[in-house]
């Protein structure tokens, strides 16, 4: 009886043991996956992160891409968490391992082809250290995070110093991004001529302007002009100028026709008569010789070519 006891008892003690081990070895896989999702989240948030500067016109080979310590991405890009919350288990601080913490100097931005003063674009990259391999209380731990991490394409395990390394590189077709025209207008040109297949306008824009032959630009709102012409007492609407530019009007000799009963006409004078927030009255003076009388008279014949315009 007490020798079938102890042999139950030694059962249940070796059955209590291994479910022992296998519980702490789900505890420490379901550690390495928790750290391993972080670790992809941070990559994620650094592609995020790469992402805002591009469109903030940050050139796509540009050092300037990738923020300049890993804090940076605190608080708009990874949640702050404060050690109170960190110790309730609520939330993980950015640099945090299940070994310690990620160190500044773990993170870096490299140059990536060309010369060491000069390279072709730039990447970031993270060092992750690892526990000893000599240390057993890690050992699965060390072992399941190893096997977590080689899923990752851009890892790069370092045996002699004990760590892997992250690589992050810029957005995805970083090449198709660099050849578009950016909403920022920053560090993009066209190649050609760009044609909008004659179905479509270029709508709402504050200006255009064109090169000119030394490198100047001329604007184009302010050479718009509308030509036409106009008697004595016709009034012309005022255009509707963008931004700063005001309306102006200029006026010309246009037309002169001479009636039957004068001759010799002089002074040909075309003014405003007056004018409001919409609008401008023409008036159109000229001196003249009446045949009748044989005097002198200011007479309204003829038109003015007005050149209406911004400027």
């Amino acid at each position: 009886m007490i020798i079938s006891m102890m042999i139950i008892f030694g059962f249940l003690s070796l059955v209590g043991i291994q479910w022992a081990n296998m519980q702490e070895k789900r505890n420490v896989k379901a550690n390495a996956e928790s750290f391993y999702n972080h670790v992809l989240f941070l990559r994620s948030q650094l592609h995020a992160y790469t992402t805002m500067r591009y469109q903030k016109g940050f050139g796509i080979n540009s050092s300037m891409m990738f923020p300049s310590v890993l804090s940076s991405l605190v608080p708009d890009f990874y949640p702050d968490c404060s050690t109170a919350d960190n110790e309730a288990g609520r939330c993980k601080p950015y640099n945090q391992t299940p070994w310690g913490k990620i160190d500044d100097r773990d993170y870096r931005i490299v140059g990536v082809g060309g010369t060491p003063s000069n390279p072709d674009f730039y990447r970031a990259e993270l060092d992750i250290k690892l526990p000893p391999a000599s240390d057993e209380a890690y050992k699965y731990e060390r072992a399941a995070t190893l096997s977590l991490f080689s899923k990752i394409p851009s890892i790069v395990f370092d045996e002699a110093n004990n760590l892997i390394t992250l690589r992050i590189d810029r957005p995805d077709k970083a090449f198709a991004y660099d050849g578009l025209v950016k909403r920022s207008g920053d560090d993009s040109t066209l190649l050609g001529d760009w044609d909008v297949g004659g179905n479509y306008g270029i709508t709402n824009a504050k200006e255009y302007t064109i090169k000119a032959s030394n490198n100047s630009q001329i604007s184009v709102s302010k050479r718009l002009v509308t030509i036409e012409g106009l008697s004595h007492g016709q009034t012309i609407k005022k255009p509707v100028c963008s931004g700063s530019l005001s309306p102006k009007l200029t006026l010309n000799i246009g037309e002169i026709d001479t009636p039957v009963t004068f001759e010799a006409l002089s002074r040909f004078k075309p003014y405003i008569q007056h004018q409001n927030a919409n609008s401008w009255t023409i008036g159109v003076d000229v001196t003249a010789k009446n045949i009748s009388s044989g005097k002198t008279e200011k007479v309204n014949f003829g038109k003015v070519t007005a050149l209406i315009q911004c400027i």
